[in-house]
């Protein structure tokens, strides 16, 4: 960082820094360095809420670092409710949501999130995983449990086509999740 000439150039050396930390789960260190990226770049252009992946990720490290899920969720319903973000990162954030949603019983809250995103899922830009995976924990919980099952079947062949195998634990833990209260008898058993 001491190289770096400018602001700019130190928060993508930071974001670099932080996508590694990230991938190595050190969510303190994570969360340390997107407060300095959103520092520097604050700095340079003066914006105060960027809806980008690094939200996503922060949102994400969030969920797993701290326990206060009201917070957590109020935080995510911003981006997931912000018409400055586009259908994408809507969607993915509100995959979070409907995540923190479920630890803290607000089904009203995840009845809100499905109303406000389910007419983005088929937008341009939005990935047939992300569509999947919104679409399966909704209806695992709120909605038909044989649609969230259908979902999770085709979730899991999406991943297995395209995703590497170190980046399909999390959607292998989630259709299992799905699966055990809404698939067939030993279907769980059959992910894993």
């Amino acid at each position: 960082l001491t190289v770096c000439q400018d602001d700019h150039s130190r928060a993508a050396v930071l974001r670099a820094m932080a996508n590694s930390q990230y991938s190595a789960r050190a969510w303190s260190a994570f969360c340390e360095t997107v407060a300095m990226v959103r520092s520097l770049e604050r700095t340079s252009s003066g914006s105060t809420l960027v809806h980008d992946d690094l939200e996503l990720c922060e949102l994400s490290a969030q969920r797993s670092l701290h326990r206060d899920w009201d917070a957590a969720l109020k935080r995510t319903l911003l981006c997931v409710q912000s018409p400055a973000a586009d259908a994408s990162h809507r969607v993915r954030a509100a995959i979070t949501a409907l995540k923190v949603a479920t630890n803290v019983g607000a089904l009203g809250v995840m009845d809100l999130d499905y109303r406000e995103i389910a007419p983005l899922v088929d937008a341009d830009g939005v990935s047939v995983p992300d569509r999947l995976s919104f679409l399966m924990i909704y209806n695992a919980i709120r909605g038909d449990m044989q649609l969230s099952a259908r979902m999770a079947r085709e979730l899991l062949a999406v991943a297995e086509r395209s995703l590497p195998a170190h980046h399909r634990l999390p959607v292998l833990a989630d259709c299992s999740t799905t699966m055990r209260r809404c698939g067939l008898p030993n279907e769980t058993t059959a992910i894993c």
